[in-house]
C-alpha cells in the first residue's frame, strides 16, 4: 500500500502550499506531478481489475489474429493494440499511450481551475486509481469527455462531435454523450443540418450494429445482467456532494454558458442516476465514472463558489476528510482491492 500513501499524501500537501510557491517552482512541481502520474499508471504491472483480462485478450489475439476488430470490438483501442502487436509486451506501450491521453486530459481540464492540485487530489482516489489503472479503455474515453467539453465550451460543435465520436471507439459507453451537443444548439440551417446528419447516422449505427445492441441491452438493462457493481450507490453518493452545493451555490464560478449548462445537465444526471441505478447497476456504474467530472469542477472552485470565510474553510476540511476516507476504504476494504495490491511497476517490484 506504500506508494499510494504515498502518492497521496504527497499530492495533499501539495494541494495545500502550491499556491505560496513561486511560479518557477510551481511549474517544476506540475511537471514533476505529471510525469509521476505518466509513471505510476503507464508503468504499472499486474494492477488494475481488468489487468489479466487485457493479457487474456492479447495470447487469444496471438492464436486467433482473426479476431481483431471484431464486431464487438473497441476500434480505437484495438488499432492502437494492433500497431503495437508485434512488439515485446504490447499491454506496457498501450498502457503507456492511453495513460499520455488520460494524464493530459486532468492536466488541461485542471489548469482550466482555478486550483489545479485540487483537480489532482481529488481525481486521485477514484479517478485515477481505479478508474485509470482498472478501466484503460474507459480512461481514454473519459479523456475525451474532457477534450470534447473543452471544445464545446469554446463552440467549436463539430470538433466536439468528432472528440466524442473517437473517445466511443475506446469505450462505446462514450456515444451517450453527444447528447451535450444540444447545449449549444442555435435553431439554424447549420445546426439543423448537423442535428439530421447525426440523426441519420445514429440510425445507421442502430441498423448496422443491432446485434451488438441486442447484446449489450440483454448484458447491461436486460434479464441477463450479469454482473454486480455493489459501490454505485457509494459513488453516485459521492458525486451528489457536489451537486448539492452546485444547486445551493449556483454556477457563477464558471464563466462559459455553456459550461454552466453542462454542469447543471451532470448534476441531473447524477440525481437521475441516485434514483434510477437499480435498474440496471452495471451499466449506471460505468455512466457514473463519467459524472465524476462534477467533483473536479466544483473542488477545485471552492475559493469562488463559497463567498464565506468561515463555511468555506468548513467545506475544505469536509472535502480533505472526504478523500482521505474514500482513499482509505478502498485500499482496505473495497470488494477488488487486490487486484490494485501489492502496486508494481515493469522495473521495480514492491513485494
Amino acid at each position: 500500500m506504500l506508494p499510494y500513501h504515498i502518492s497521496f499524501i504527497f499530492i495533499f500537501l501539495m494541494s495545500l502550499i502550491i499556491d505560496k510557491i513561486p511560479n518557477v517552482f510551481k511549474q517544476f512541481i506540475y511537471s514533476f506531478i505529471f510525469l509521476f502520474l505518466l509513471i505510476y499508471i503507464g508503468f504499472r504491472y499486474e494492477v488494475g481489475g481488468d489487468w489479466f483480462s487485457y493479457l487474456n485478450y492479447i495470447q487469444d489475439l496471438t492464436i486467433n489474429p482473426s479476431k481483431f476488430f471484431n464486431f464487438r470490438s473497441d476500434w480505437g483501442f484495438t488499432l492502437l493494440l494492433y500497431s503495437f502487436f508485434d512488439f515485446s509486451n504490447p499491454i506496457y506501450i498501450v498502457n503507456f499511450i492511453c495513460a499520455f491521453i488520460f494524464v493530459s486530459s486532468i492536466f488541461l481540464f485542471a489548469f482550466q481551475q482555478n486550483k489545479p492540485c485540487m483537480v489532482i487530489f481529488v481525481a486521485l482516489p477514484y479517478i485515477i486509481n481505479v478508474l485509470a489503472m482498472g478501466y484503460t479503455r474507459q480512461s481514454v474515453a473519459y479523456a475525451f469527455l474532457i477534450f470534447s467539453i473543452i471544445a464545446l465550451n469554446k463552440n467549436k460543435n463539430l470538433f466536439f462531435i468528432l472528440l466524442i465520436i473517437i473517445g466511443s471507439l475506446f469505450h462505446k459507453s462514450l456515444i451517450l454523450f453527444s447528447i451535450l451537443y444540444f447545449v449549444n444548439f442555435r435553431f439554424n440551417f447549420r445546426a439543423i443540418l448537423m442535428m439530421i446528419l447525426l440523426f441519420l447516422i445514429l440510425i445507421l449505427l442502430l441498423i448496422y450494429k443491432l446485434d451488438t445492441i441486442q447484446f449489450y441491452y440483454y448484458y447491461y438493462i436486460g434479464e441477463g445482467q450479469h454482473s454486480e457493481s455493489t459501490g454505485t450507490i457509494f459513488r453516485y453518493l459521492i458525486n451528489l456532494i457536489p451537486c448539492l452545493l452546485i444547486i445551493y451555490f449556483g454556477t457563477d464560478f464558471l464563466n462559459s454558458k455553456s459550461e454552466k449548462k453542462l454542469v447543471i445537465l451532470f448534476s441531473l444526471f447524477t440525481i437521475c442516476g441516485l434514483f434510477l441505478f437499480q435498474l440496471a447497476p452495471t451499466a449506471f456504474d460505468r455512466i457514473g465514472l463519467y459524472l465524476t467530472l462534477i467533483q473536479l469542477y466544483v473542488y477545485s472552485n471552492l475559493d469562488i463558489i463559497i463567498k464565506n470565510l468561515l463555511i468555506r474553510r468548513f467545506v475544505y476540511f469536509f472535502a480533505y476528510s472526504l478523500y482521505f476516507i474514500i482513499n482509505y476504504v478502498w485500499l482496505n476494504f473495497s470488494t477488488y482491492r487486490d487486484s490494485w495490491l501489492p502496486y508494481n511497476l515493469i522495473f521495480y517490484q514492491f513485494y
